[in-house]
């Protein structure tokens, strides 16, 4: 392992545990000795978006891809940070990327169907959250969304209320024009 990869790593550590400017300070310290390293434009991105700043988000992850393009979890990224910003055709290319390069990412069929339900596809979110749980049978989060994606779907009898809210994973970003 070199030093980049070391600061990477504990960097990583560091933002595992809740510490994220001190995982950004070693993410942009391995820049500093490596400028094209992937996984640090990559994390750095995750903690942009996780900070609301998708576009910065974007950029980073962009970089981290053109460096690296068969990285799976780059894609899935990518595609919340492009979700959160209501660009759902984006997201969706980005997720449907990921599952293809490693189909068995469960968290990219979770957040394709969190897609699929902010644009009404809900036969689509379901099918998606159904295979994020063949994947991952204890994977809370897509049992949860694939409740409120039957619940929504118009076909079960459900019509939601003019003031009902978004289903709990839905991003009030992607709600915007």
């Amino acid at each position: 392992m070199n030093e980049a990869d070391d600061l990477v790593a504990r960097g990583a550590e560091h933002q595992r545990a809740g510490r994220n400017a001190d995982a950004e300070a070693l993410y942009r310290q391995a820049l500093q000795t490596r400028p094209q390293h992937p996984d640090a434009l990559h994390l750095l991105g995750v903690l942009a978006h996780q900070s609301q700043e998708h576009r910065q988000a974007i950029e980073l992850i962009s970089r981290a891809i053109s460096i690296s393009p068969n990285v799976p979890d780059y894609y899935n990224s990518l595609g919340c940070a492009w979700r959160a910003l209501g660009k759902l055709s984006d997201a969706a290319e980005c997720l449907a990327r990921c599952i293809e390069l490693h189909p068995d990412h469960y968290r990219a069929y979770n957040n394709l169907g969190n897609v699929f339900c902010d644009e009404g596809r809900f036969d689509d979110a379901i099918e998606c959250y159904e295979s994020a749980i063949r994947l991952k049978p204890g994977y809370a989060e897509a049992h949860n969304n694939l409740a409120a994606a039957l619940a929504r779907d118009a076909k079960f009898g459900y019509q939601p209320a003019e003031n009902d809210p978004a289903p709990p994973s839905s991003s009030p970003a992607a709600k915007k024009p």
